[in-house]
């Protein structure tokens, strides 16, 4: 077995007759996994900004604002709590 590809980037893998299980994977696209006879047709969809940058970013950077906001609520809660005159 070999898998081919044409100038539109369509590939071609030939199998025997059956049933199979495909998963279609590419940074920045959408996974697509199909279990199908043959043959087979699928497309990737280019993803969003949002989408491609994972969950782990988001949760570092709202990590990150929870933060500064925890500090800065901190700061001004003690520059109020000062005695005049310090």
């Amino acid at each position: 077995m070999y898998t081919t590809t044409n100038a539109a980037g369509a590939y071609t893998l030939p199998v025997p007759a059956g049933t199979y299980n495909v998963t279609f994977a590419l940074d920045g696209y959408s996974t697509a996994t199909y279990g199908s006879t043959t043959p087979l047709s699928a497309e990737l969809h280019k993803l969003s900004f949002v989408d491609s940058l994972g969950v782990w970013l988001w949760v570092i950077v709202l990590g990150a604002l929870a933060v500064i906001v925890v500090l800065a609520f901190l700061l001004t809660r003690r520059r109020k709590a000062s005695p005049p005159g310090t």
